[in-house]
């Protein structure tokens, strides 16, 4: 039973990764280049869609793990953090403005949420902040914990999120260090997910 378990969170993630390969593939390129959608794409793929989708795969994970979690939703959700998960916090929300500056020196807080460069700021940090946080941490992570010591986790959900981010990776011709890049900020994403 445990081993069909485990391998029934991998079908899970088959499927979700073949889903979000669509999305990519044909819904991305088509909002993208619409007249109607193109000012709106980044806040419908990176923020609604993506929390349809990936808010709906944590929330199925949760149901159909439910006996296999680390940690429930209620201590995930129970505003009581650790000194440890907020230094974690910290590190992170720096090492992510100093990486965003050095990519783009001239970054700065658009004043309209809803313009182009608004929905990448939707994007980005409500899509990619909070939802890839509950479907790879709150949700693979959280249950792989249960089966395997926190680095072998850790390094396991890492390579799962740098998997279904391969198309984009391609797509925006990433270079070497930018995916080694990733997996070290995911790595520490698991970090403090673990220090709840």
């Amino acid at each position: 039973m445990q081993r069909n378990k485990n391998q029934s969170i991998y079908f899970f993630y088959i499927i979700f990764w073949l889903v979000w390969l669509l999305v990519q593939s044909f819904l991305s390129p088509y909002l993208e280049h619409s007249v109607t959608f193109h000012s709106s794409y980044d806040l419908i793929i990176n923020f609604v869609l993506k929390g349809i989708i990936w808010v709906g795969l944590t929330f199925i994970l949760w149901s159909s793990f439910k006996q296999k979690l680390q940690f429930t939703p209620q201590k995930i959700f129970n505003k009581h953090f650790s000194k440890e998960f907020w230094v974690f916090l910290a590190i992170f929300i720096i090492y992510l403005s100093a990486n965003a500056y050095s990519v783009n020196p001239n970054f700065k807080i658009v004043s309209s949420p809803l313009s182009v460069n608004g929905g990448q700021i939707w994007g980005m940090v409500i899509g990619a902040g909070i939802f890839e946080e509950l479907v790879f941490r709150a949700g693979f992570m959280n249950i792989l914990l249960k089966k395997h010591s926190f680095w072998v986790t850790n390094i396991i959900q890492s390579l799962l999120f740098l998997a279904i981010h391969f198309p984009v990776y391609f797509i925006t011709k990433m270079t070497s260090f930018d995916v080694v890049d990733n997996f070290a900020t995911v790595i520490i994403s698991g970090i403090k997910f673990y220090s709840l």
